[in-house]
C-alpha cells in the first residue's frame, strides 16, 4: 500500500525488513518496483536495487530467469545501454537453453523469457529516443 501511496522510503522500509524473512522476494520486488514506468527514483535507488539484484544468487529457476531481466531493466534507467543489452542477451540464452529442455512448461517459459529479452531491448530503445523505431538500437 505504501508504494501505490508514492511513499516510497516506506516501502523501501518494508521491503528491509522483509529481506531477513525471505531476501529473494524482497529483493525481486524492490528491483520490480523501482523500474515501474510511472515511477522516477534517484540514481542512487535505482543503483541499489542493480546492486542487489545482480549479488544475489539463488539457485530456484524462477529467480534465475527473471534477476537478468531486471538488471537489464534496471541498467536501462541508469543508461547503462550495453550493460542492459548484454542482460538481454542472457535472458535469450535462459530462452534458448530452456526450450531445449523436455521439462513440463518449458516452452511457456521460454516465450515468457524471450518477452523479457524484448522489453528489455524495448526498454533501452525507448531510453534512446528510437519508440517509433526499436529495431534501430545503438548498442554503443
Amino acid at each position: 500500500p505504501a508504494f501505490a501511496q508514492g511513499r516510497w522510503e516506506e516501502a523501501d522500509a518494508n521491503l528491509t525488513r522483509a529481506e531477513s524473512y525471505d531476501a529473494q522476494w524482497a529483493i525481486l520486488n524492490r528491483a520490480n518496483l523501482s523500474i515501474t514506468p510511472p515511477v522516477q527514483l534517484p540514481t542512487s535507488v535505482l543503483e541499489t536495487s542493480l546492486g542487489k539484484i545482480t549479488e544475489h544468487n539463488d539457485t530456484n529457476p524462477y529467480y534465475q530467469t527473471y534477476r537478468p531481466y531486471l538488471a537489464g531493466l534496471l541498467s536501462a534507467r541508469l543508461g547503462e545501454f550495453p550493460t542492459a543489452l548484454r542482460y538481454a542477451a542472457e535472458v535469450d540464452s535462459i530462452a534458448l537453453a530452456t526450450k531445449a529442455q523436455e521439462e513440463p512448461h518449458s516452452l511457456e517459459i521460454a516465450v515468457a523469457c524471450s518477452d523479457r529479452a524484448r522489453t528489455v531491448r524495448a526498454e533501452v530503445a525507448w531510453l534512446q529516443g528510437h519508440w517509433t523505431s526499436p529495431g534501430s538500437i545503438d548498442t554503443s
